[in-house]
């Protein structure tokens, strides 16, 4: 993060979020996760720079270094449409848990973006609520009345917001890493996701959880090969339809 050049990016409302830069070339954008910032995703900025990308990342509005104190799916597949359209079009998107759902989002409304690589990305928001509640100690009472105060305010029901229903349009080139013993969003999610996202295909890894999975070496190398157009989803040894 000292290395990088940082500016702000003036939103919708007169939020500014601060935008982290590095190198020069066709244009890679982070997308950092629910409670995360910007330098969670920093330590692939260095070999996306020596493989000749230009790496942006960001601090969503609520996060890092960023105001606000609101965080919603629909509002931050808005704040990656501004982000994208204002680097221009991507090369790639590198995204992981709740940043990979708005970067589908996203994509379903417009956003021009090469190829992506999510890590854990969550598919259904409605069970994904459910169960950050249950993490949290709350009932499934709270829960739903929380899923139904969102839904009201945003004019979205979660249901329209489902990965699948989205991905089936897309043609993006896709690699997704999720971990079988992901405690936050379950596995089935990423394979689901893959399952129905035309030509996606899925790494399945062990023992790197929700967070350590974004620092494994091996799919880190995987995500810079296959950004670069070095490999195809299938050279990296991933599986179309994996049992979720």
């Amino acid at each position: 993060m000292a290395d990088a050049r940082i500016d702000h990016l003036e939103l919708t409302g007169g939020m500014r979020i601060p935008l982290y830069h590095w190198g020069y070339g066709p244009t890679v954008l982070l997308i950092h996760g629910m409670s995360g910032r910007g330098s969670q995703m920093a330590i692939l900025a260095a070999p996306l720079v020596a493989a000749g990308f230009s790496v942006v990342t960001f601090d969503a509005p609520g996060h890092g270094a960023a105001p606000g104190g609101r965080f919603s799916l629909p509002e931050y597949a808005q704040v990656v449409m501004h982000v994208a359209g204002h680097l221009g079009p991507l090369a790639g998107v590198v995204a992981h848990s709740v940043g990979a759902a708005a970067a589908t989002l996203a994509l379903g409304q417009g956003a021009k973006i090469g190829r992506l690589v999510y890590f854990a990305p969550p598919e259904d928001m409605s069970d994904h609520l459910f169960r950050l509640a249950g993490f949290l100690g709350f009932s499934t009472r709270v829960a739903g009345r929380t899923q139904h105060r969102l839904e009201t305010r945003l004019g979205v029901p979660m249901e329209a917001l489902r990965g699948r229903d989205i991905a089936r349009s897309l043609t993006n080139p896709l690699l997704v890493f999720h971990d079988r013993g992901d405690g936050i969003v379950p596995f089935r999610d990423g394979a689901t996701l893959a399952r129905y996202w035309p030509g996606a295909c899925l790494i399945a890894t062990e023992g790197l959880g929700h967070s350590r999975i974004l620092r494994d070496p091996e799919a880190l190398d995987r995500t810079v090969d296959f950004l670069s157009g070095r490999q195809t989803g299938q050279d990296t040894g991933c599986a179309q339809d994996v049992a979720a």
